[in-house]
C-alpha cells in the first residue's frame, strides 16, 4: 500500500528500524533544525554540507556492506602487518607501523557507515571515552608523523612506543563500548597483580 509522497509501509518500518538502531532518518525526514532553517530560508553551511556529502542517503544494507568491506579491509591489513614484525624487530619499523596504523584507521572510521561522521564523532566526544580516543587518534597521527619525518636510529623507538600507546589507547576505547567493559579488565588486572 503507498502512503503520502509515495512512501510505502516497508520504507517506513526500514526507517523506524534505522532510526532506533542508529539514529539515521531517512532523506525523506528532515530534522528540527532542517524544517526550521527551510521555513526562515536559511542555507546550509559550507561544513554542514561537507559532513552531509561524506555519507549520502545509503540504503541500510549499503550501509552495512559499507561497514563490513572497510572493518574488514582494516582488520586484514593491521593482521597482516604482522608479517612486517620481523622488519620492526631489526630495526625498521615503518612496514610494520605504517600497515598496523592504516588498518586501524580504516577500521575506526567503518562504523561511520553505520551512524554517519558525526555522530561517531560525537561518540567518540562522550565523557566516558574521550581521552581515549584523542590518545588512540594522537597515536595513530605520531605514527605516521614519526615514520615519514623521524629517519634517524631514534625514530624507530618513538615509533615502536607510538604502536605501543595506540594499541593500549585502542583496546581502551573498544571497551568503553561494552557495559562494564572497563570495570571487568580493571577488576580482572588488579586480581591478576595482587596474586
Amino acid at each position: 500500500m503507498m502512503r503520502f509522497f509515495g512512501a510505502s509501509e516497508e520504507d517506513e518500518a526500514d526507517s523506524i528500524t534505522r532510526e532506533r538502531y542508529f539514529g539515521m532518518r531517512s532523506a525523506e525526514q528532515p530534522t528540527l533544525l532542517g524544517r526550521v532553517r527551510n521555513a526562515a530560508g536559511m542555507e546550509p553551511t559550507q561544513t554542514e554540507q561537507l559532513v552531509g556529502g561524506l555519507c549520502p542517503a545509503l540504503t541500510f544494507k549499503q550501509r552495512l556492506y559499507g561497514f563490513a568491506i572497510c572493518f574488514g579491509v582494516g582488520l586484514a591489513i593491521s593482521v597482516l602487518s604482522v608479517f612486517s614484525f620481523g622488519k620492526l624487530l631489526n630495526g625498521d619499523p615503518k612496514p610494520f607501523a605504517l600497515k598496523y596504523t592504516f588498518g586501524n584507521v580504516l577500521a575506526l572510521s567503518s562504523s561511520m557507515f553505520l551512524v554517519g561522521p558525526l555522530r561517531q564523532l560525537r561518540n567518540m566526544t562522550q565523557s566516558t571515552r574521550w581521552i581515549a580516543a584523542l590518545i588512540y587518534v594522537l597515536a595513530m597521527v605520531g605514527t605516521f608523523v614519526s615514520c615519514f619525518v623521524l629517519k634517524q636510529n631514534g625514530g624507530a623507538l618513538v615509533i615502536i612506543l607510538c604502536i605501543a600507546v595506540q594499541f593500549c589507547a585502542m583496546f581502551w576505547y573498544s571497551l568503553s563500548y561494552i557495559p562494564y567493559g572497563r570495570k571487568m579488565f580493571s577488576a580482572c588486572l588488579r586480581s591478576a597483580v595482587a596474586e
